[in-house]
């Protein structure tokens, strides 16, 4: 096999992924040193948070087993949001992302250059929030001048991204794809 034969392998597996644009809260920092570690998912997973109000109560009166169980989840989201907090993520910062689970585009105040190694940590606005802490390769820049200020759009490459943290990505933008169909389709929402 070519270099071309291989390289175009890769990126036909990047296309594969679902891809979407929006607006997220993030953090962009250049490593210097570039060390990397793999990507992880910063908040923690609910005990199961796909379950529904359970069906015993264990001998609760189904109302205060129900205002027990929103506080339940009222508790998941403070956790989550406070663990952000904790991480250095400002959830009021949004930024213009086109974003997929091999990679991200986006514009930077700062000046990155092609090649530098960078960590992302942002947030997926899911239900509860989901944190990440990613790595990438910036493989693009170009400047962006504009309103009296600089700007560079670059593209980056993630490292290291494991198949828990690829699905959360992926999860996300079905979920996004498909509010974004539905509203230009003018249907109702769920």
């Amino acid at each position: 096999m070519n270099n071309n034969e291989f390289r175009w392998g890769i990126d036909e597996d990047r296309r594969s992924y679902f891809r979407i644009d929006d607006r997220i809260p993030l953090t962009v920092r250049v490593v210097r040193d570039d060390r990397t570690s793999p990507a992880r998912i910063i908040t923690p997973e609910p005990a199961d948070s796909n379950a529904a109000m359970p069906d015993d109560t264990g001998g609760f009166d189904d109302r205060v087993a129900e205002m027990l169980y929103r506080i339940d989840r009222k508790l998941d989201f403070i956790m989550n949001a406070l663990i952000l907090q904790q991480e250095g993520l400002p959830l009021r910062a949004q930024h213009d992302v086109n974003l997929s689970a091999a990679g991200m585009r986006l514009q930077l105040e700062e000046k990155i250059e092609e090649g530098d190694i960078v960590e992302v940590k942002m947030v997926l606005p899911l239900c509860p929030s989901v944190g990440l802490s990613i790595y990438g390769r910036v493989v693009r820049v170009s400047e962006k001048a504009g309103s009296g200020r600089h700007r560079y759009e670059a593209a980056i490459d993630f490292i290291d991204v494991g198949q828990d943290v690829k699905d959360r990505i992926i999860e996300y933008t079905l979920m996004r794809q498909r509010e974004i169909i539905r509203r230009e389709k003018g249907c109702p929402d769920d």
